[in-house]
C-alpha cells in the first residue's frame, strides 16, 4: 500500500500544512487588528494608511495578488 511507504513523508507534509495554516492565521489577525485599530485611530495620517492598504488590497483582483506572490516573491 502506498500510504505505508510514504508514511512518514505524508505525516512531515500534513504537520508542515497545520503549522503554516496556525502561522498565517495568527499574522491575518494581528495584521487585521493593526489595520483596524489604525482605521479608528484620531490620528489622521494612521486613518489614511490603514484605509490606503484595506482600498488597495480590496480593489486588487485575487488572481493578480496571487500571481503577485507567485512570481514576485520568488
Amino acid at each position: 500500500m502506498m500510504f505505508a511507504e510514504y508514511r512518514g513523508q505524508i505525516l512531515q507534509s500534513f504537520t508542515v500544512t497545520v503549522e503554516l495554516a496556525v502561522l498565517s492565521g495568527t499574522l491575518a489577525l494581528i495584521l487585521g487588528t493593526g489595520l483596524a485599530a489604525m482605521r479608528l485611530a484620531p490620528v489622521p495620517v494612521l486613518r489614511w494608511i490603514g484605509g490606503g492598504y484595506v482600498h488597495l488590497v480590496r480593489n486588487t483582483p485575487l488572481t493578480l495578488l496571487l500571481l503577485l506572490c507567485s512570481f514576485g516573491l520568488a
